[in-house]
């Protein structure tokens, strides 16, 4: 700001001032050694200033350059002519006007590219952060926070390569809410959308940290097992649907519980994400078939109820 730059002109002045007098007064002969000395000093101070400071500057630096060589020679002894200290200052004062433009124009420039650098830096740090808010909003469903069926899709892609290459095994199963359709009847698109989010954060909670739980559409949710078996996914499951049925959800003064029905597979070399999902997607509709509030495998000959 000006007032920034103003104060550091000031406080710059006095520091060499102080220091040019200093010089004066040290060396007999060093009067101009001191005025010269006070030239390359304000030569970096009208960098900043303007022509009007620029002319203040140096009057106040003649004055106390008169001043102290008019005292030195009168009342201290050194040698010297007043005339010719008043021919250096003629000298002087030109010089110091043309070097102290020059640079001026050169200190402007590189505070402009320092500022243009800076704002370019900003800009970019913008830019990088409204490019991951982008990506985090394009990956997440919007409701519960969880990745988003675009997100589960590529992940479901990249496991299936995994396996492909390594020769291992992955997990999935989807999950329905049981009876979601009179929730919404009950208590609205409000109460809903509360069971939607309790039953996101459960089960993000729930689910190991290695599984990756997604939004599959409405009220259904898919979770993604990497390197798990069927055995592995069954124990997880059960006990994630256990605690969701024992969960009382709040709204408004009321408290609702849900249940989920699942339907797993198991992702191997011979089995690609279409037929896992179509697998996946009958047990899940023989889980809702024989009750609900279980999950079903994908041989569709082993339950378990809840």
């Amino acid at each position: 700001s000006e007032m920034c730059i103003r104060d550091r002109l000031l406080s710059q002045l006095a520091f060499w001032l102080v220091m040019s007098h200093i010089w004066l007064f040290v060396l007999e002969e060093g009067r101009i050694g001191g005025l010269l000395f006070s030239l390359l000093m304000l030569v970096y101070t009208f960098a900043y200033g303007t022509r009007k400071m620029a002319l203040i500057l140096n009057s106040l630096i003649l004055v106390g350059y008169l001043s102290v060589s008019y005292v030195a020679i009168t009342h201290f002894g050194q040698p010297g002519d007043i005339r010719h200290e008043l021919i250096v200052i003629a000298a002087y004062l030109p010089v110091s006007m043309f070097v102290g433009r020059v640079g001026s124009k050169l200190a402007i420039k590189k505070h402009y590219m320092r500022t243009l650098l800076e704002k370019q830096t900003q800009i970019q740090k913008e830019l990088q952060d409204t490019l991951v808010k982008l990506d985090l909003a394009a990956n997440t469903d919007e409701l519960t926070s969880l990745i988003n069926r675009r997100e589960i899709n590529r992940l479901l892609d990249y496991e299936y390569q995994k396996i492909q290459r390594n020769h291992s095994t992955a997990s999935l199963v989807i999950l329905d809410l049981d009876h979601f359709k009179l929730i919404n009847d009950t208590y609205g698109h409000g109460g809903g959308d509360i069971v939607l989010q309790t039953t996101a954060r459960l089960l993000s909670n729930e689910f190991r940290v290695t599984d990756s739980v997604a939004r599959w559409g409405g009220e259904e949710f898919i979770v993604l097992m990497p390197d798990t078996n069927q055995a592995e996914a069954l124990a997880v499951t059960k006990r994630v649907l256990a605690k969701l049925a024992c969960t009382l959800i709040q709204y408004d003064h009321h408290s609702l519980r849900i249940t989920a029905s699942g339907g797993l597979c198991q992702l191997n070399q011979d089995i690609d994400i279409p037929t896992a999902l179509n697998i996946a997607d009958e047990a899940l509709y023989k889980a809702k078939a024989s009750g609900r509030n279980q999950v079903c495998l994908q041989d569709l000959t082993e339950q378990w109820i809840g």
